[in-house]
């Protein structure tokens, strides 16, 4: 009995890209740091803005793998659902509970948490629904899903006049840097898109760094993480060669989604020098992320 729950609990693990889920508290903090004063931080009202997009971002997962099914279990018949593991009626039934849950607690954090909760769980319907039949408008809404995440994160600061120059360069560069991910996610089981394509991550995030720095005072540890970031992030696009075996572009993608946490990082440092230590606590993060990705599989 003990091991059939742990395989139960592992399949739904496996189902809601566990290492994956590493990157959801990056774009609240980022979003928060972005517009909201240091001293203004509500700890509280953080954690239950990352439980929020955890909810949201859970659910589109799941979704995904639903509608994925006859996909599935064609080309991954071991994925949770394929292999009967979990039943597609829960994986449904997870999904709407999820997302009411989470627009009911963004329904009490303030109306601007809502709304644009109501905005994502309609982006993350759009991309697993219609805009399948159209593979451009799918890359740009799953951008366009990770943007509005890290508006989550800023949609219970008070307004102030300096909101827009400090979130648009890191709104836009998290939103193209997902849509470059995504694109080159598309075709994984069979083959890598072109040379132009699998560098574009790392040359949309070298682009929106700069974009950042422009704006706001450069801190030394907001630049050194951002270089670190761009590092790693030229190493594993550099390595998205045609010739790579189809096993091996998953776990890439994988690197390329978590190396999201280290940009989080930079860009919160960067936006306010005041949540350094917040910026290293998801800096701390990454390692356990890439080390339950040994386990659990990300794409």
């Amino acid at each position: 009995m003990p091991s059939k729950k742990n395989n139960k609990l592992h399949s739904w693990l496996q189902l809601i890209r566990i290492p994956t889920l590493f990157t959801v508290p990056g774009d609240i903090l980022a979003g928060h740091a972005c517009v909201t004063l240091f001293s203004d931080f509500s700890l509280w009202r953080f954690a239950l803005l990352c439980l929020c997009s955890a909810l949201l971002y859970c659910g589109g997962l799941i979704l995904n793998d639903c509608l994925d099914y006859s996909e599935d279990c064609r080309e991954r018949p071991k994925r949770p659902l394929p292999s009967g593991a979990i039943s597609v009626r829960d994986a449904y039934l997870a999904w709407i509970a999820s997302t009411i849950l989470a627009l009911i607690i963004c329904w009490f954090l303030s109306p601007a948490s809502f709304y644009i909760a109501l905005i994502l769980t309609t982006l993350i319907i759009l991309y697993n629904g219609p805009a399948r039949k159209f593979p451009g408008v799918a890359f740009v809404i799953m951008g366009l899903c990770r943007g509005f995440n890290l508006l989550l994160g800023a949609s219970t600061a008070i307004a102030t006049s300096d909101i827009a120059p400090s979130i648009i360069p890191v709104f836009l560069t998290e939103t193209l840097y997902i849509l470059a991910v995504t694109y080159i996610a598309y075709n994984e089981t069979k083959k890598l898109p072109s040379r132009m394509w699998c560098m574009m991550p790392f040359m949309v995030a070298a682009g929106g760094g700069l974009l950042c720095i422009s704006i706001h005072s450069l801190s030394a540890s907001g630049f050194a993480v951002f270089v670190v970031f761009l590092i790693m992030t030229l190493l594993i696009c550099n390595s998205l060669d045609r010739h790579l075996p189809t096993s091996q572009i998953p776990p890439k993608i994988g690197q390329l989604i978590r190396n999201l946490m280290l940009l989080q990082a930079a860009f919160t440092v960067m936006s306010n020098p005041d949540f350094l230590w917040y910026g290293l606590t998801l800096i701390a993060l990454f390692p356990i992320a890439a080390r339950v990705s040994r386990s659990f599989y990300s794409s």
